[in-house]
Formats: C-alpha cells, sequence, structure tokens
C-alpha cells in the first residue's frame, strides 16, 4: 500500500522534465541485468522505451508514473521488495530527492541522469557517498524524444545511468547505437 510523503512528484514546469528516453538509451543497460529479472519503472507509461525494451528481453515489467496518481515518493521498501531492479529516466529537476529516496528504498537500481552535475549537490553528495555508485556512460549524448514539438529533444549534456549494484566494475562505458 502507498503511504502519503512530505515530498510528492508534483509535476514540473520545466521543459527538461520531460525527456524520453530511446530505445538505443535503454538498450545499452540491458546486457547487466539478470535474465526474466523483475523491474520497476517508476517514471513510465506503457509506451516507454524502458518499458517495451525490458519486455522484449524478457523480464517482467511494472510501470507508474504521476500522471496515472502513482508518486514515486509513496514508494516504500516493503512495495519495492519483490523487484530486483528500480530503473528509468527521472525527472532531472528531482534528481536529489529521487536518490535518497532510492537511498531509503535499498534496491539495486539504474537512473538516466545529465552527466553535468550529478555529484554538485550536498543532498546528492550524501546520499551518493553511502550507495556503491556505478556509472555506465555512453560513448556519445544521448538523443530524447520531446513531447513538446517547440522543443528541441536534445539537452545540452551528456546523459549516464548511475547505477547501485548492477554494474560489474565501478566504471563502465557503452557504444551508444544511435
Amino acid at each position: 500500500m502507498m503511504t502519503k510523503s512530505p515530498i510528492t512528484l508534483l509535476k514540473s514546469n520545466s521543459y527538461n522534465d520531460e525527456r524520453y528516453t530511446q530505445t538505443s538509451g535503454v538498450a545499452i543497460l540491458t546486457p547487466y541485468l539478470k535474465p526474466v529479472s523483475k523491474i520497476l519503472c517508476p517514471f513510465d507509461k506503457e509506451w516507454s522505451a524502458f518499458v517495451s525494451v525490458f519486455e522484449a528481453e524478457g523480464h517482467e515489467v511494472t510501470f507508474s508514473h504521476i500522471d496515472d496518481g502513482k508518486d514515486f515518493f509513496t514508494y516504500t521498501a516493503e512495495e519495492v521488495a519483490e523487484f530486483d531492479y528500480i530503473i528509468s529516466n527521472p525527472p532531472f529537476s528531482k534528481k536529489s530527492e529521487i536518490l535518497a529516496h532510492l537511498e531509503k528504498l535499498g534496491k539495486p537500481f539504474a537512473m538516466l541522469l545529465g552527466a553535468a552535475g550529478i555529484f554538485e549537490s550536498k543532498t546528492r553528495f550524501e546520499c551518493l557517498k553511502n550507495l556503491e555508485i556505478e556509472l555506465l556512460i555512453p560513448d556519445k549524448r544521448m538523443k530524447f524524444i520531446s513531447p513538446y514539438s517547440d522543443i528541441a529533444g536534445n539537452p545540452p549534456f551528456s546523459s549516464w545511468f548511475l547505477c547501485h549494484r548492477i554494474l560489474p566494475e565501478k566504471i563502465m562505458f557503452a557504444y551508444l547505437n544511435q
């Protein structure tokens, strides 16, 4: 059962929070996942590349999204206990709060985050120093899909997967096929 949290994932007015990952961006992570894993994608809808790529690989995927009334910050450790991983492209404007909540949940995770400023926050520093952090760094900037026709879908920075207990090494590199 979801409980009310003091932090909520209210919709942001930031257009940077609405960027959809292409399948090529998700595919670089799949070699590191155990076969037939149970994955929670807490910032995704049914049509998300995360959902479609993981399901095509044979994983069992549960997705949720704030638009459907499912606030990530209401998930408890008990609710996510059945999942092997929590994986998504979260809203960039809430990355500190999201990483802090992931630390509380205690599950292996992979979050696609803008590389610029990942570690430039006291809140993130305090959270990340307590986790086994790994980075999956693509060879080039990822391209994203923007739902806003008047805004380019590609941010002016690189995006990396910030992982916890997923990768076999602390820093790994991947070739992005896009």
